[in-house]
């Protein structure tokens, strides 16, 4: 590669000269030119372009309507091109031989795909002894391309003297894996002993004093910028402050029925306020094989297709489709950030108050089942 503007990241520095590559690596990079260039080299000139290294995303859920291989897709075309991913859907939803297979076509990929391998399921599991088998947890940890355990949403488990996490934490250990924790509002106590736990770091700091504490004590820290946590204008900000406004209630003010196949679990959520609208979307998200529906007044206004969980749409056609969703939702009172991850989170453990599971309403402070299934 000639002619190239090129950043070089450790000097911080814009740098013109000369790219050699053989294979998948970087050989040099420099004022030289090789002396002899055979017909078998291309020479490609990079006058007009500037060149960066691809950027690491250390914490993706490759399954938030999307699926792999199109948020893969996706990211590299805008620079991102090494992703280190959740594989809670594929513990969920898949054998390991299906899932696994996946994690072999890795090359057919233009990112390196790197997994995370979780020990809980982030919400109260039916078959969890099944799902989260010690077999099934070692099979993943052997695994070249899975580089940490965690995420640890599991951790008040732990704390309380859950001997299965621990050695599952002592495994991943065992095979030199890092453990990735997730911590929101832990306090300096808890951040302590999950250290001494042997977690290495965490991605759930929201304030410079929660960043400051975690580095102190050992823990790598990682800045989030999302669609429900845009922090980093306000981490990196030095005169920044956090306004804390009201308290949220309520899904929505005005919503006729939503059917969504999408959640934690892979159980189906409905929510409305007519019952013949909610029906009607039901119904409707069936005959499309799994997906986000919404109806009113007796017709469908929204649908969107994703076989269960994952869309087979390429994400620019994705995009524009949630973007439709969010503003329909918002035409109908829904105030919050992020409608997908309301639908994920409705179920999620790892988030503090009451979380609906299939083992029923349970609040997640004192970890009690407040209103068992099977009470209808």
């Amino acid at each position: 590669m000639v002619n190239a503007t090129y950043l070089h990241s450790y000097f911080r520095e814009w740098i013109k000269g000369n790219i050699w590559i053989n294979g998948d690596r970087i050989v040099y990079a420099g004022e030289r030119l090789p002396d002899r260039v055979d017909g078998a080299c291309e020479v490609v000139d990079c006058r007009g372009y500037v060149l960066v290294p691809g950027y690491i995303e250390p914490h993706v859920h490759p399954f938030q309507l999307y699926n792999p291989r199109s948020f893969a897709r996706y990211a590299a075309a805008r620079g991102t091109t090494t992703l280190v991913n959740d594989n809670l859907f594929f513990l969920l939803h898949l054998n390991d031989d299906e899932a696994l297979l996946f994690l072999q076509q890795k090359n057919t990929l233009p990112t390196s795909m790197y997994w995370w391998c979780r020990f809980d399921g982030q919400t109260e599991l039916e078959r969890e002894d099944e799902q989260l088998s010690n077999v099934r947890i070692k099979r993943w940890l052997d695994q070249e391309t899975v580089l940490q355990g965690g995420e640890l949403t599991s951790w008040p488990r732990l704390v309380s003297g859950d001997d299965i996490v621990l050695y599952w934490m002592q495994e991943a250990k065992r095979r030199r894996r890092k453990i990735e924790g997730h911590f929101p509002g832990a306090s300096e106590k808890t951040l302590v002993k999950m250290a001494l736990f042997g977690v290495d770091g965490d991605h759930e700091a929201m304030t410079g004093k929660e960043v400051r504490t975690r580095l102190w004590h050992g823990y790598t820290v990682t800045l989030r910028h999302s669609s429900i946590r845009p922090d980093l204008p306000v981490l990196l900000d030095r005169n920044g402050r956090w306004h804390v406004n009201t308290m949220l209630k309520g899904f929505s003010s005005a919503l006729g029925g939503l059917a969504s196949s999408y959640s934690n679990t892979g159980d189906l959520v409905l929510i409305g306020k007519h019952k013949e609208d909610m029906l009607l979307a039901f119904r409707r998200m069936k005959e499309i094989g799994g997906g986000l529906v919404l109806a009113e007044n007796g017709e469908i206004v929204f649908e969107l297709p994703l076989g269960g969980m994952m869309s087979a749409l390429e994400m620019e056609s994705l995009i524009d489709k949630e973007k439709e969703f969010i503003r329909l939702l918002r035409e109908r009172g829904y105030r919050f950030e992020d409608p997908v991850y309301s639908l994920l989170f409705l179920q999620s453990t790892h988030l503090p108050y009451v979380r609906i599971t299939q083992r029923g309403i349970y609040d997640v402070m004192h970890k009690t089942v407040l209103f068992p299934s099977i009470m209808r």
